[in-house]
């Protein structure tokens, strides 16, 4: 599973979180500028919206991401 469907599938279970708190739950040990860049592009292709600014910001997964995203079998019959 790739970071971007990871981040996809961590929206889905918890949508309105923070850059940091995405950071802390899913701890894919990469940096903040690489979790910015993995965002913005999860935004290009429009899997991931965003509500507010700066401090305030929060991230949703578009209904495109939720027609499209992988499901883990495992997880998913857990």
């Amino acid at each position: 599973m790739s970071n971007t469907d990871k981040i996809i599938a961590f929206l889905h279970y918890h949508p309105g979180i923070s850059r940091q708190e995405l950071m802390a739950g899913l701890d894919l040990g990469v940096k903040d500028t690489q979790m910015k860049n993995l965002l913005s592009s999860c935004i290009a292709d429009g899997f991931v919206r965003v509500e507010g600014r700066a401090r305030a910001t929060r991230y949703f997964i578009t209904p495109k991401a939720q027609l499209l995203r992988t499901v883990d079998l495992a997880t998913y019959y857990a």
